[in-house]
């Protein structure tokens, strides 16, 4: 048998309880509430007890609201190296934006520049080991291949259409007389030859 528990005008959080309206599949009392903001809603007495039940959502769409507008608002504080108009992001990042924060953590200066030497040597090493590259693939050359830049050196702008063919057939022989071009039809074309020699 369950004890009645009375709470009329007591209140819970943003509610206060005016009477029994009904009950709930558990047979738990069910309420009516007014809420501050004046809207009726009906909550039971385990949600009105627990506190998970503290308002008629009005509480839940402003939090609902202050939340989207701090994520979704774009910032608009200005970075606070001298001569940086780039925008810092949410994070803050100490006043700083991206570029110049990771400049300080990497090496303690947000102004430091790396030397010429330095960038060079590092971009040398960034350069796949051209000793180890795949028959079937093409050498590269700063991101481009070997022999498509070789081309352009030698016979000027390869037009549309057109493609770079090796004369041997080996793809890694990038020599100036093994290189020719030739538009697509008689680049598939000489290697349809090939095949069926």
């Amino acid at each position: 048998m369950r004890y009645f528990i009375d709470i009329t005008n007591k209140r819970f959080g943003k509610l206060v309880a005016i009477s029994i309206c009904g009950k709930d599949k558990k047979g738990s009392n069910i309420w009516l509430c007014q809420c501050d903001c004046g809207n009726l809603t009906k909550v039971s007495l385990g949600n009105l007890k627990s506190g998970s039940t503290i308002s008629c959502k009005c509480e839940a769409k402003r939090l609902s609201a202050e939340r989207n507008k701090l994520l979704f608002t774009k910032p608009t504080k200005q970075c606070s190296i001298d001569g940086c108009k780039s925008i810092v992001g949410r994070s803050g990042a100490d006043g700083m934006c991206g570029r110049h924060y990771m400049r300080v953590k990497r090496y303690g200066d947000a102004n430091y520049i790396t030397p010429e030497d330095v960038w060079r040597k590092k971009c040398r090493e960034a350069q796949p080991n051209l000793g180890k590259v795949q028959k079937q693939t093409y050498k590269k050359l700063y991101g481009k291949h070997e022999h498509r830049v070789i081309a352009e050196r030698l016979f000027g702008p390869i037009p549309p259409g057109h493609h770079v063919h090796h004369k041997d057939g080996n793809r890694h022989n990038n020599s100036p007389e093994n290189l020719e071009i030739l538009s697509a039809a008689d680049h598939a074309r000489e290697h349809h030859t090939k095949k069926k020699i």
